[in-house]
């Protein structure tokens, strides 16, 4: 079932609080919990996509080599559009002189995570509804991610944002919010 995206209204305040998980994250709560009547997977799905994948290889590739301007510049021009992206961009480059990880693992062990992450053997034992939002133009997950975990999940839900990005939340936080506002308050 596919929910429709936020109209644009603005939606009326949470009555649930949803705690926001990504990836590789999602594995980890007690599926049959009574306590949790409704899950929010936001902009990530099962597993990263072929495209992400590559993304994720290049930036832990340039993390090892100490690149990091290069990872900023990239996430910069992938993660945002427009405006936004432009002015990222430009401020990696302030950002790449004045931040400088000594020690890399801290983001080789994030890299490695979502790299090894594969949420569909335990899909299938979420047990409370589970709304899957995404994104049209995400790097790291295409639609069909989106939609095959939604598929795997018993009570899954599957909500497209359209027009927009991995930052969805950032850059269209009414259509997000909204669309998670709608299906917590059902």
């Amino acid at each position: 079932m596919v929910v429709p995206a936020a109209d644009g209204a603005v939606p009326p305040p949470l009555r649930r609080h949803p705690h926001r998980v990504h990836g590789e994250s999602a594995a980890r709560p007690r599926f049959r919990d009574d306590r949790v009547d409704r899950a929010v997977l936001g902009l990530s799905g099962a597993g990263l996509s072929a495209g992400g994948t590559a993304v994720v290889r290049r930036w832990r590739d340039w993390a090892v080599g100490g690149r990091w301007g290069s990872i900023y510049r990239d996430a910069a021009g992938i993660l945002a559009a427009g405006a936004r992206a432009r002015l990222l961009t430009a401020g990696s480059l302030v950002y790449e002189r004045t931040f400088q990880p000594v020690d890399p693992t801290d983001f080789l062990v994030s890299a490695d995570a979502c790299l090894a992450f594969d949420g569909r053997n335990v899909c299938g034992r979420v047990t409370a509804p589970t709304l899957v939002v995404g994104a049209d133009r995400d790097p790291f997950f295409d639609e069909a991610d989106y939609r095959e975990a939604a598929a795997a999940l018993p009570n899954g839900r599957l909500a497209m944002l359209r027009g927009t990005g991995h930052e969805a939340v950032v850059e269209h936080p009414t259509a997000f919010d909204g669309t998670v506002r709608r299906f917590l308050s059902r």
